[in-house]
């Protein structure tokens, strides 16, 4: 089973993921739009995947995934953001993101990720 923990505020992109993302066998969704509560869950569940919108409370998704790896370095992070490639890439540098996913993401994109993630995975049984 792949748990996925989408993080933030914008309902419609969180309703728009979990929806693309619940649809894929063996997925299971969790939503929070508090940094202290996702915190706790990257600590103690069994987490597989963070998805971490823009913005987290106050602060950018990038400086909350410092948070998310200073407390599990071994987490799969996915940032959403429409930087361009290049600019995403200089702002992720060292988190150790998987990917971007865009503002109004597709089920190609889901798709795309899900498919990275279950090869990742596989490596690590």
């Amino acid at each position: 089973m792949i748990e996925v923990l989408l993080i933030g505020a914008n309902d419609s992109l969180l309703s728009t993921l979990s929806g693309l993302l619940s649809e894929k066998e063996g997925v299971v969704v969790m939503k929070t739009d508090s940094g202290k509560v996702a915190l706790e869950k990257v600590k103690k569940d069994s987490l597989k995947l963070v998805i971490i919108d823009e913005k987290v409370e106050a602060e950018t998704g990038f400086k909350f995934a410092e948070t998310i790896i200073a407390a599990n370095p071994m987490m799969n992070l996915v940032i959403v953001s429409d930087l361009a490639p290049e600019e995403f890439h200089e702002a992720s540098e060292g988190l150790g993101v998987l990917t971007q996913l865009p503002t109004k993401p597709s089920a190609e994109d889901v798709d795309n990720l899900i498919t990275q993630l279950r090869k990742i995975l596989s490596m690590f049984p």
